[in-house]
């Protein structure tokens, strides 16, 4: 991975990451993508960018995207337990916008 330095760097690295090339990756790889990008070079701008590429481009009848959070992590380090007692398939939801603003996801189960 280069180093990315700068703000002229950092824009040309979200540009060539975009929301077609990163749906173009999923598709090859059978729907299966992990990205582990620094922390800082838009990992969240960039699932926004893929969501909204895959709904607009009409290729899809249904878009759905999960990620794992850090209670998901938590949960692993603990053995699969919930610090909220969850059990497996008892799911709270997120958004987007709860996130930006620092909310810190719940946990649930899987």
């Amino acid at each position: 991975m280069p180093i990315i330095s700068g703000p002229e760097a950092l824009a040309a690295f979200r540009c060539h990451w975009n929301g077609k090339r990163m749906l173009n990756l999923l598709q090859q790889h059978n729907g299966r993508l992990r990205v582990d990008w620094a922390v800082g070079v838009g990992k969240s701008h960039n699932i926004d960018l893929t969501i909204e590429e895959a709904v607009v481009s009409n290729q899809y009848n249904l878009v759905i995207a999960l990620f794992p959070t850090r209670a998901d992590h938590r949960r692993a380090e603990m053995g699969g337990k919930s610090a909220k007692g969850n059990q497996p398939g008892q799911f709270e939801a997120t958004t987007s916008k709860q996130l930006r603003r620092g909310h810190e996801p719940p946990l649930a189960g899987v």
